[in-house]
């Protein structure tokens, strides 16, 4: 089942304090966060709150950077970073825990 990218959007709306007018960028971001966490750390667990949490973080750096100008956050990073430990596969799509 995918995230409710819909659901995120709407909730970033308020979080960020934006207008309504920003809502179908904000679910455009939110899908393309989700594919790129989901493909960084080769994880499906939608029900791990760390997962949403970091499809949001991903969401947001996206509608102020759209070009990640900068790279990712160390915040971002971290959350993948503990995303993927915690799904046992070293990125590379091993998913033994082996380096």
């Amino acid at each position: 089942m995918a995230l409710n990218t819909d659901q995120l959007a709407q909730a970033l709306l308020n979080e960020l304090n934006l207008d309504d007018a920003e809502l179908a960028t904000l679910k455009a971001k939110a899908a393309e966060a989700e594919v790129i966490v989901r493909r960084s750390i080769d994880f499906s667990d939608e029900s791990d709150t760390g997962f949403s949490g970091a499809v949001k973080v991903m969401a947001t750096q996206l509608y102020y950077d759209r070009t990640l100008s900068t790279g990712l956050s160390n915040g971002m990073i971290m959350m993948l970073t503990q995303l993927r430990a915690h799904s046992g596969t070293t990125g590379d799509g091993d998913h033994s825990g082996n380096v």
